[in-house]
């Protein structure tokens, strides 16, 4: 039940207005308990998918792209093509590959138990989670100097 359906929401309040006190507050627990029970359903499924993009497609592409900067600073990679595919490559293999199995251990570990959800969850990258990262790739060819990247931003 969509408890914020407009025709939902006026079949209520219709009833409502003819019930007697005892049968109105019965209706108010039975919707309470319906919005409860679909909140204790639904929301730690919705907290542990958010986590899972975070970490995922945000903070640990960014962990890799950085990584990767370090990484050719030190090797002394002048290129602007090689420390872009560097980079591409960190933002790869640390947020979509390794991201998704950090964040389901973290989702497994911290986040289920404290929203007191039992089943374990296992996501696995999505054609979507890649393309997240189209911008990632732009913004680190233009960090890395390619300059012609720049008027397509």
């Amino acid at each position: 039940m969509k408890y914020f359906d407009k025709k939902i929401s006026e079949s209520y309040f219709q009833i409502y207005l003819i019930l007697d006190s005892k049968e109105k507050k019965e209706l108010v627990n039975k919707i309470k308990t319906k919005i409860l029970d679909d909140y204790k359903k639904n929301i730690p499924d919705k907290i542990n998918e958010g986590i899972y993009q975070y970490l995922a497609n945000i903070f640990l592409c960014n962990i890799g792209a950085g990584a990767a900067l370090l990484f050719l600073e030190k090797l002394g990679v002048q290129s602007k093509l090689a420390r872009a595919v560097g980079m591409t490559s960190g933002i790869i293999l640390t947020g979509v590959v390794g991201g998704s199995v950090i964040a389901n251990k973290i989702a497994n570990k911290f986040v289920s138990p404290f929203l007191k959800n039992n089943k374990p969850t296992h996501r696995t990258p999505e054609a979507i989670d890649i393309g997240l990262h189209v911008d990632d790739i732009a913004t680190v060819s233009l960090l890395s100097g390619l300059k012609w990247i720049e008027p397509a931003l």
